[in-house]
Parts: structure tokens; C-alpha cells; sequence
């Protein structure tokens, strides 16, 4: 039983970390300096469609 609870307690740790990455790189990538989008309106619609495909097998939906 302490092995499985590691082994969950280990995964969803580096989910947490994939999706703050994955966050983090979006973000920075809101914009340049000079105030110009760096990610293109398709990059964020394919971020949206990660986000909310991680959180419907999350939900089990």
C-alpha cells in the first residue's frame, strides 16, 4: 500500500510540474517586449485544447 501511494503521490507531482511548465511557457509567450503577441491565436487554441483534454481524463469524463 505505501508503494502505490508513493508511486501516486510521485506522478501527480510531475503532472503538477508538466502543466506549470506547459503554463509558464504560454505565458511567456503572451507577449514580446515591444508588446507584440508571441504566440500565435492557433497556438493558444491548441494550449486550450491540451488544458481541457488533461482535464477531462482527469475528471474521468
Amino acid at each position: 500500500m505505501q508503494q502505490a501511494d508513493a508511486l501516486i503521490e510521485k506522478s501527480v507531482g510531475l503532472l503538477a510540474e508538466a502543466v506549470t511548465e506547459r503554463r509558464n511557457r504560454l505565458r511567456g509567450a503572451e507577449a514580446a517586449p515591444d508588446g507584440t503577441p508571441a504566440a500565435s491565436t492557433e497556438d493558444l487554441r491548441l494550449t486550450l485544447r491540451e488544458y481541457r483534454s488533461l482535464l477531462d481524463r482527469l475528471l474521468g469524463t
